[in-house]
């Protein structure tokens, strides 16, 4: 059970560590947010479109190893790209954020439906799974952040190990994951799990895709707006990770270091925000928050002050969305109900973050506003989510 976990934590590390120095590169290498923003958007619609179409049958959660097997295959993919040098061409930037997509897709739907099996076995309470599992999850990704800032720093044209380079970075990321993948994948769990899921044993998703989203009509007007609430908090993570990496590396020239700092520190507030019960804290004050710390974030010349509002735009965030799923919950009374309420918004939540990176990319490019948009853009969205959750909280208020 311990090795379970402890390898959630090395998953997460690698796959975030993999996520920001693609991010970070794909700006600093091509000087596109357009660029930026289109790369972004593939990574997050290619898996999403290609599992909901039924073009190609991705199953979200795996046996364990059958996962491994396919982490095994996607770094073994992208360490023959970073050998050959292309991890840092455009080319290189789009596979590796299409990879990120799939393996997010992939490894945490896995991961819990393995731990919900703990649970289920007796082997740990099921409060207890919860926490664990979140716990472990938060601690990969805050690793994985605040180790990547520091790896980019060293390896960056600057940095003390500039030799390696962006496509040595990468390489040794694969190396890593393809360690912990054989030797979990192969000789930890190599005799657990055989037995298929009961999930795998369910009908594909996709064959109900199409007519939940037609009947999408017959959620009523409080679920839908919680809806949308749940899209305007995912436009936000998409804008986060666009504007901050416009914003260190055009306007502020920030180092990498912070970057990375920044995005660990948001994690530990969206992590904290799962166990912190605030009475009367639920959309209006953090999107308050939420709203004041876009602006002091966006506007400081300090990088220790950014750093610092990371941590209440992470916990913010992560509170209305958590009170916008329990609401969603309340309010849904059938189990078909809660199929298209589940489809819904993630179709709005994916659907949000994929056109939120596309229109700031093209909102920060040269030809219109400039990477100097990005200052107001950020609080400008926080505003726009702070208008959206008043309106929100007055029409609940009339059911």
């Amino acid at each position: 059970m311990f090795r379970f976990y402890g390898l959630v934590v090395l998953l997460y590390l690698s796959d975030m560590v993999l996520f920001l120095s693609n991010l970070w590169n794909a700006y600093r290498i091509t000087s596109s947010s357009v660029f930026l923003g289109i790369t972004m958007a593939l990574g997050t619609l290619t898996p999403y479109i290609l599992k909901k179409s039924g073009f190609v049958h991705i199953k979200a959660s795996l046996r364990l190893v059958d996962l491994y097997t396919r982490r095994l295959i996607i770094y073994s993919l992208l360490l023959l790209i970073a050998l050959f040098h292309y991890v840092d061409s455009r080319f290189g930037f789009i596979v590796v954020s299409i990879s990120i997509g799939y393996l997010s897709l992939i490894t945490l739907s896995t991961l819990e439906t393995y731990n919900t099996k703990l649970a289920l076995s007796g082997y740990i309470s099921a409060q207890k799974a919860s926490r664990i599992m979140q716990t472990v999850v938060q601690i990969g990704a805050f690793l994985g952040a605040a180790l990547s800032g520091y790896l980019l720093e060293a390896t960056s044209p600057r940095g003390v190990a500039a030799e390696v380079g962006y496509n040595g970075l990468i390489a040794a990321i694969c190396v890593f994951d393809i360690i912990v993948s054989l030797v979990a994948g192969y000789v930890i769990f190599r005799d657990e799990y055989h037995a298929d899921s009961t999930t795998n044993d369910l009908p594909p998703v996709t064959d109900k895709e199409p007519i939940l989203i037609q009947q999408a009509d017959r959620l009523s007007l409080e679920l839908k707006l919680l809806c949308v609430c749940i899209g305007l908090i995912g436009f936000h993570i998409c804008a986060y990770n666009t504007l901050a990496t416009i914003l260190f590396q055009s306007v502020k020239n920030f180092g990498s270091e912070y970057y990375g700092l920044c995005s660990a520190v948001a994690g530990v507030g969206a992590f904290l925000a799962a166990f912190i019960k605030i009475p009367r804290f639920e959309f209006i004050l953090p999107a308050l928050i939420l709203g004041l710390a876009d602006l002091i974030f966006s506007t400081t010349q300090s990088p220790y002050l950014a750093v610092i509002f990371c941590f209440f735009i992470g916990f913010s965030m992560n509170t209305m969305r958590i009170n916008a799923r329990k609401h969603m919950i309340e309010a849904t009374q059938t189990e078909i109900q809660a199929e298209l309420v589940g489809s819904y918004s993630g179709m709005l939540y994916t659907l949000s973050q994929s056109a939120g990176y596309v229109i700031l990319g093209l909102l920060t490019s040269s030809a219109l506003m400039g990477p100097q948009a990005a200052i107001y853009l950020l609080p400008l969205i926080g505003l726009i989510i702070f208008i959206y959750v008043f309106f929100l909280s007055s029409q609940r208020a009339k059911v």
